[in-house]
């Protein structure tokens, strides 16, 4: 874990500065960069690669890593940045689009820190690396811009380090309790009112546990010591995106947790009513896998040959109800919303979760590991209330196809399910950006040529409203893991 003090630049990072599109994540973004694969980099600093470092997130006063892997044992040389974007490729939502990309972080500048060195514990260990906050006044204010870690000066920076056990920097999920009622203050990260916070969470079934970064926002009236209980939001990101690292969720992306943070484009609703929980899907290279950037509830290639994910869905299902039992949530009014590749995740969790969502909420969604007949099959045995978002110039993930299984739902549904499908125009990208729609709040809809409608207030306010059964689970030690699914369930 690397952690940089920056409290006499905590004034800077006020939300709705910069005409209200410089968020509340602090002065700068910053990014480590270092000798090992997690970090970028595995040789000299000649093979150090920018976009594969990770980034540090912003909580009040300091800047902190997840926890990272690397070689127990071993000398790490690392340096920080600050990474600087022009403006008018800082929203690019998704950036799913090769050429997107390039073009946004071709147009980053880059300020080096001097070289940082630490020795890795031992295997089981975790090290936390602290840099002062003079460090972070010279990322602020130095003047030095590179895209290549070969030209950062050698000037050295001391830094102090502590050890502690794992223990100590995750949230344990129930399943890997004895007994487990709730969860501890001390243990479990709370952020303060009307901010977020990162934690790693290690859950799921004994046999094979995993580990998820997840990124926890509670909004500006919530108090823990107050009796009332708030709606939830499990929010699936898309394909490519993170929260550590390039296609960063605060920063290149108008979906919830960047908008939460100040942005002026966000709807009331999305910030005052819920509790946003949005894990960070895990890549292939996290679960030993092929496939890229990993699929969330898959295992391989994206197409009919991959597998389905088991060990997965039950982290998911370990860290809702985590959460749940550790913070004031209704569990009659759970949410789900996802983007692109979460879309097809929402699917898949609110067909396999009957009674467990209160309302589902695929964008940009697409289904191609079953027969669309299936999944309309076990949708339509529950009254969900879903409201589809699809651009009829969507070349990526078919409109057709969620539009029919949007039909098929609405039609066959014995109890009459709200089902509601917004199709729009893509007019400003390849049709698969459709973030804005669904979430920008109403009023920052565009008329005249190429304009569009904005949904947030009505999408948001309409989820606030919505309450299903909340089933909950009885046990979640099932004995077959390869062929899990969720627990019986009760009222």
């Amino acid at each position: 874990v690397i952690k940089l003090q920056g409290n006499d630049l905590a004034h800077i990072a006020s939300p709705g500065s910069r005409a209200g599109h410089r968020l509340d994540l602090g002065p700068m973004r910053v990014r480590v960069v270092g000798s090992v694969e997690s970090l970028g980099g595995a040789g000299s600093r000649k093979t150090w690669l920018l976009e594969e470092g990770k980034d540090l997130m912003w909580n009040t006063d300091h800047w902190i890593t997840s926890l990272l892997r690397v070689p127990p044992n071993t000398t790490v040389e690392f340096c920080l940045c600050n990474i600087w974007q022009w403006k008018e490729a800082n929203h690019a939502p998704g950036l799913q689009s090769a050429v997107d990309r390039e073009r946004c972080h071709s147009s980053r500048r880059v300020i080096w820190s001097g070289l940082c060195r630490f020795t890795t514990p031992r295997k089981g260990q975790v090290l936390q690396v602290t840099l002062p906050a003079s460090v972070a006044g010279s990322l602020y204010r130095g003047r030095r811009s590179h895209s290549s870690a070969e030209v950062f000066t050698e000037d050295s920076h001391t830094v102090q380090t502590t050890i502690s056990s794992i223990e100590e920097h995750i949230v344990q999920g129930r399943a890997g309790r004895a007994s487990w009622s709730s969860l501890p203050w001390q243990v479990f990260p709370l952020p303060a009112a009307g901010r977020q916070c990162s934690f790693s969470f290690r859950g799921g079934q004994k046999c094979c546990e995993l580990m998820l970064n997840v990124n926890l926002y509670v909004p500006p009236g919530f108090d823990p010591n107050e009796d009332k209980d708030w709606p939830l939001m499990l929010f699936l990101h898309s394909q490519h995106c993170r929260f550590d690292g390039d296609l960063n969720l605060h920063y290149e992306s108008d979906t919830p947790p960047r908008l939460v943070l100040g942005d002026s484009r966000c709807p009331e609703s999305l910030r005052n009513n819920f509790i946003i929980l949005s894990p960070q899907n895990l890549s292939s290279r996290e679960r030993g896998d092929i496939g890229g950037d990993g699929m969330w509830l898959r295992r391989g290639e994206f197409g009919k040959d991959a597998e389905y994910d088991y060990p997965a869905e039950a982290v998911i299902w370990d860290l809702i109800e985590t959460v749940k039992q550790s913070l004031p949530i209704d569990r009659t009014r759970i949410s789900l919303v996802g983007t692109s590749m979460g879309g097809q995740g929402a699917l898949q969790l609110a067909s396999r979760w009957p009674g467990f969502f209160a309302a589902c909420v695929p964008v940009a969604a697409h289904f191609e590991f079953e027969p669309l007949d299936a999944v309309a099959l076990r949708l339509v045995q529950e009254a969900l209330p879903m409201w589809f978002f699809h651009a009829v110039n969507d070349h990526i993930c078919s409109h057709s196809a969620m539009q029919g299984l949007a039909r098929r739902i609405r039609h066959h549904s014995p109890y009459n399910a709200e089902v509601h499908f917004t199709s729009f125009y893509d007019t400003w990208s390849s049709g698969h950006h459709a973030d804005r729609i669904p979430f920008w709040k109403n009023e920052m809809t565009k008329d005249g040529p190429g304009g569009w409608r904005c949904f947030g207030d009505d999408l948001f306010e309409w989820l606030a409203t919505q309450s299903g059964p909340g089933l909950t689970c009885r046990s979640l030690t099932p004995t077959v893991v390869e062929k899990w699914t969720p627990p019986r369930s009760h009222q």
